[in-house]
């Protein structure tokens, strides 16, 4: 799938491994969002279908780790945490033909979410106050993440990716130097970049959401040379200093895009780090950075997702006359 989007969308033909993360394809998931149904029940949605499949010991969910199974058999549902019953079917026209459909309930969902020392945080969403903390570990420390915020949720893609994207830093002269962290959650690859560069260069975090951006400041305090901002990239990009040597990425699912990449390939960087959770959003944003004259180095892909179709790839930028 990766292989055959870049030659549709980016006229690249090369040839891709996808490789296996550590712990094998079961009990690998360590964040859920399930749905709670009105017998008190939690659990996945069937497919196409608002009918929860519950989850229990008895039945548990081969992709989540035991112990988010174990905490649906002891889940507090918090006052006023209840869906309504189904409401009656709809009035069937008299040409119809077809059988009265019910109409769709809006199911409360909850977020399990095991940390680094294996304890389940059930969030809420939706619920008044600020969702939990919990730590999760990677790339050698620990980082605050909110219960409900964004973590890569196998339990291994995390330090993988992190020591995918800093094999892909390698070779390139950051010391004293400036990088940026684009989209940059609680700052993973802001600590990577920081490593590279040293404490004498600066490491700038970008992060739409307040609390992650709040977080990432907290998670690399111990750099005296990181900044965060919060915002969406395109707004903030013009208002950053434009000497940079190293760009890290991990946009989602739907890409960067043609204007943020065109952007980043006029600044000039010596290495542009792309991070892809969508293999057409990779190929389309791999073309735009073409267009710039950047081209496709490197191209690691990781099966983060195992049993689902899903793909991460970790691709590394040159100028195209350094490639």
């Amino acid at each position: 799938m990766v292989a055959e989007q870049l030659q549709r969308l980016a006229g690249i033909e090369r040839t891709v491994v996808v490789e296996p993360l550590p712990g094998g394809d079961v009990g690998w998931r360590s964040r859920v969002r399930w749905a709670l149904d009105a017998q008190g029940r939690v659990g996945p949605r069937a497919t196409r279908s608002h009918r929860v499949v519950p989850i229990n010991a008895l039945r548990p969910c081969l992709i989540a780790d035991p112990a988010i199974t174990a905490a649906t058999d002891t889940l507090d549902v918090p006052p006023g945490v209840h869906p309504a019953p189904p409401t009656g079917p709809r009035r069937r026209r008299r040409d119809s033909g077809r059988p009265p459909r019910r109409t769709p309930v809006a199911l409360p969902e909850v977020v399990l979410a095991q940390a680094a020392d294996g304890a389940v945080t059930a969030t809420w969403p939706g619920r008044p106050g600020a969702a939990p903390i919990v730590t999760e570990h990677a790339a050698g420390r620990d980082f605050a993440v909110a219960a409900d915020g964004f973590w890569q949720p196998h339990h291994a893609a995390a330090d993988v990716l992190a020591a995918a994207v800093a094999a892909a830093l390698a070779g390139v002269e950051l010391a004293g130097r400036t990088g940026w962290d684009l989209y940059g959650g609680v700052g993973l690859f802001a600590q990577v970049l920081a490593e590279a560069i040293g404490p004498e260069g600066t490491v700038i975090g970008v992060e739409s959401d307040e609390r992650a951006a709040d977080l990432a400041v907290a998670n690399l305090a111990d750099h005296p040379g990181f900044t965060g901002r919060c915002g969406e990239v395109e707004a903030v990009l013009p208002t950053l200093d434009p000497a940079v040597a190293a760009i890290v990425l991990d946009p989602p699912r739907s890409g960067a895009g043609p204007r943020v990449c065109a952007s980043l390939a006029g600044l000039g960087p010596d290495v542009i780090v792309y991070v892809a959770c969508d293999p057409a959003a990779l190929a389309r944003d791999t073309a735009a950075l073409a267009a710039g004259g950047y081209g496709l180095d490197s191209l690691r892909a990781f099966d983060t997702f195992p049993q689902t179709h899903h793909v991460e790839c970790v691709a590394r930028f040159v100028p195209a006359a350094a490639d």
